[in-house]
């Protein structure tokens, strides 16, 4: 599976755009910073990864 992520605003504070992603209760990218994945705002990045999904759902959760 692929997850997008863009920065569509520019943020002041540095703290708004840092966050952990929890696939399925399990961590998937630690201290995830868009804009320095990027180099920028507006432009999307991509991670791919695989997922165990239990009674059709999946579950994301940004922290």
């Amino acid at each position: 599976m692929e997850i997008q992520f863009s920065e569509k605003k520019v943020y002041s504070r540095i703290g708004r755009r840092i966050f952990d992603v929890y696939v399925q209760g399990k961590l998937f990218l630690r201290d995830f910073n868009i804009k320095e994945e990027t180099n920028g705002t507006l432009k999307p990045v991509v991670k791919e990864l695989k997922a165990n999904v239990t009674d059709h759902l999946l579950e994301i959760r940004l922290y």
